[in-house]
């Protein structure tokens, strides 16, 4: 997520269609109640044979998924019916491990329909029909058995008519198959060679050929040390030049390592200092992708060998596979972790990482014809939709708890900052540019509750549920603690409450407000100044500083907010007319805006300095949208748009002159809070589900002005009336502001702490 499009920016969501379960296979439970006899028989417990997932292949134009497992079998499923969705068939004839799989698409090599290729662990690849899979059983799905390795076949690619497979015996042989064979239904395939011997297991191979005429593609091996091998495929002597029936792949050994002597030579051999698990050929891009146990995955010119890019995995652990998706130039990737990742070739970084399971997935697949992945784990094959139209950014990388504060501090050049505090008590700092998390602020004494960020001061304030606040700083992550109130700090705003200076105001559970001198000088410490009780019996949820009325107004779960003096800290006016707790406040001009838990957002006449409230006649408006409690509400200063997120997953725009949504945003987790970012025109929104997602506001909107709507810019009846007085009061602020300045130069009123 990043800058219009920017470096990380991401229109991207996942959203699972279904989920394949694994049961128990036939042939597993015969084999379990065999193992379950000799234990009794001998008294010594048998070990049973794993049914863990590992590959996973989709036949789009079949519908069927095909998933190799650990005790040699292969569980397929039928995805035309709910009911066959439910009942694995099973194709029984590996004795080992089912390590990779290979489609054989339709008119491939002299198929007369898809074909399957599985590799095993006991060193055969099997050739199945996909069609002899029926309800009664899957009799007569494997038509040949190829054995010549001496390993564990690890993978398998396709080049015209030949099939290259890859082993732990350290070898890349070639098969090819037989035309001669006129009588077979299937293609005939007959080991040509041995094409390669590496120094260690050959754990990758693939291959991908241009789309210009006359490429004969590039086929690529990689291998436990660390070594990648390329071999350019060629016609034979006499053959037309794109004839891919009859190819060479001469090879010569050098000091034991793999090298081409076909044109061009190998252009690299050792690529990392550890073993390769992954390699994938972009040919359209001339890129080499390499997929390390290292925990980074490689971006390589194909041409030169030069490394293009490194990319980490945030988890620090290895990716477990990878995909390339051509159309959309994005790579994806899963972990042990359970993370999907999406990379970005174009914008050259991750632009989307989401957790899909608990669990390690093992493979990863892309549909090209249903924009999806299919991800498997041990025991699973999920389906997960690629939603590209979405109306929001999700920040990859982030926090793995809810998303309590987002703050926005844009002061311009390196002091820019994007802050975020989450119940996993961490605070993350975030680059505004690429929003890249510059550092992680790790609290382990108590739970952060709150947060805010002093410009004034370059000081970041945390509340916690123990009483206390923390001051951090950001270069050395050390603390200053401050502890005056007696339960959780709920809430903190700055407020310049002197000339040039900027203090802190708290609210807790406590009831109790506390002001706060941030200051770091040599004689004086950072202290508290003042506290008042506001709301006794009860707990502040939120507050904010009214610098032109210099007031201070809170407001809690006893649904009743208060104006309090900033000066002399008295009550001077209260606002009642919420059903249930005030969770937010905020300000514009002389209207003040309140969101609560009964899902409401209420419009008030805010105090003006020194005067008094007639009572009842404070509320101007209720803005009813939201179906579940507001979380969070905003400002637009430019335009003077209302902005409220809720945990009902909405983000509303209004024209609150008019009581009118302007515009809606929906997303399926409960929004918590938001910040604005006017730099990109952007809402920042953290939610309960753990992430941070970005809002593009419409152009359009942000031209419009706070008082015209595109549908009616009249006023309406609430609000009659309150134009002149708004008139009036802007003229009075002027002479406040000269007035205020003169007191301050007199000196702050600090009166005893209550």
């Amino acid at each position: 997520m990043g800058k219009d499009g920017g470096k990380g920016s991401t229109t991207l969501e996942v959203t699972r269609t279904f989920k394949l379960n694994v049961p128990t296979s036939s042939a597993g439970e015969n084999r379990l109640k065999g193992l379950e006899a000799l234990t009794s028989k001998y008294g010594s417990r048998v070990v049973q044979p794993k049914e863990d997932l590992g590959c996973t292949i989709h036949f789009p134009e079949l519908r069927f998924v095909f998933t190799g497992r650990e005790d040699g079998s292969i569980a397929v499923w039928n995805l035309r019916s709910e009911r066959s969705m439910s009942e694995a068939k099973f194709l029984h004839k590996h004795k080992g491990a089912v390590t990779c799989l290979l489609a054989l698409e339709k008119g491939a090599g002299a198929t007369l329909s898809p074909l399957l290729l599985s590799g095993s662990a006991d060193s055969t690849i099997k050739l199945w029909d996909p069609s002899k899979v029926t309800q009664k059983g899957c009799e007569g799905a494997c038509v040949q058995t190829l054995g010549g390795h001496g390993g564990t076949v690890t993978e398998m690619t396709r080049c015209g008519d030949y099939l290259l497979s890859a082993s732990t015996d350290r070898t890349v042989r070639l098969w090819r198959t037989v035309h001669s064979r006129v009588a077979t239904l299937y293609p005939w395939f007959e080991l040509q060679k041995t094409l390669a011997t590496c120094d260690g297991w050959v754990h990758s191979l693939c291959y991908d050929i241009t789309h210009k005429v006359g490429d004969m593609g590039a086929i690529y091996a990689a291998d436990s040390t660390g070594a990648v091998a390329r071999f350019k495929p060629r016609p034979v002597e006499g053959a037309t030049r794109g004839d891919r029936t009859h190819l060479e792949f001469d090879c010569v050994q050098n000091n034991g390592r793999v090298a081409t002597s076909s044109p061009p030579p190998l252009v690299f051999r050792r690529l990392h200092d550890r073993g390769i698990s992954h390699v994938r050929f972009l040919a359209e891009l001339s890129i080499v992708l390499t997929v390390a146990y290292d925990n980074r995955a490689r971006l390589y010119d194909s041409r030169t060998g030069q490394c293009l890019f490194v990319i980490e995995n945030p988890h620090e652990c290895c990716f477990t596979d990878v995909e390339w998706d051509e159309e959309h130039q994005q790579i994806y990737f899963i972990d042990k972790y359970g993370f999907f990742f999406v990379y970005d070739v174009q914008a050259e970084g991750m632009v989307f990482e989401k957790k899909l399971t608990n669990t390690p997935l093992v493979s990863i697949i892309y549909d090209k014809m249903l924009d999806s992945v299919a991800v498997s784990a041990k025991d699973r094959v999920e389906f997960w939709r690629i939603s590209r139209e979405v109306d929001y950014n999700a920040l990859p990388g982030g926090h793995c708890g809810p998303v309590i504060n987002v703050q926005v501090a844009m002061s311009g050049g390196e002091g820019s900052y994007i802050f975020s505090a989450s119940l996993d008590n961490t605070i993350r700092v975030w680059d505004p540019y690429d929003m890249s998390c510059l550092r992680v602020l790790q609290e382990d004494r108590s739970e952060i509750s709150c947060m805010v960020y002093s410009e004034g001061k370059s000081t970041l304030v945390t509340g916690h549920d123990n009483g206390c606040i923390r001051l951090w700083n950001l270069d050395t992550q050390s603390t200053i603690n401050l502890t005056e109130h007696s339960n959780t700090v709920s809430c903190l705003v700055t407020a310049p409450l002197k000339r040039n200076e900027e203090f802190v105001l708290t609210g807790g559970f406590d009831g109790k407000v506390g002001i706060w001198d941030v200051r770091k000088k040599h004689s004086v410490r950072p202290h508290l100044v003042t506290m008042f009780e506001a709301h006794p019996n009860s707990e502040i949820l939120c507050l904010l500083h009214d610098s032109i009325k210099a007031t201070i107004i809170t407001a809690g779960n006893d649904a009743v907010i208060k104006v309090w003096s900033a000066t002399t800290y008295e009550l001077v006016g209260e606002h009642r007319g919420h059903l249930e707790a005030v969770i937010c406040l905020t300000l514009d001009a002389n209207f003040l805006f309140s969101g609560s838990e009964d899902c409401s957002i209420r419009v008030w006449d805010s105090l003006a300095k020194g005067g008094t409230h007639v009572k009842g006649r404070t509320h101007i408006k209720t803005l009813q949208g939201h179906q579940r409690p507001v979380t969070g509400i905003a400002i637009l200063e430019e335009t003077g748009h209302l902005v409220s997120c809720s945990l009902d997953g909405s983000l509303r725009i209004w024209n609150y002159t008019m009581g009118e949504v302007l515009k809606t945003f929906r997303h399926k987790e409960e929004l918590r809070c938001l910040a604005f970012r006017p730099d990109t025109n952007a809402m920042l929104v953290g939610t309960m589900q753990d992430n941070i997602l970005l809002f593009p506001l419409p152009e359009d909107m942000h031209q419009l002005t706070r008082r015209t709507s595109s549908a009616n810019s009249s006023v309406p009846a609430e609000l009659k009336g309150y134009e002149d007085i708004l008139e009036k009061l802007e003229e009075q602020e002027a002479a406040e502001l000269a007035a205020a300045a003169a007191e301050e130069e007199e000196g702050y009123s600090s009166p005893d702490a209550h």
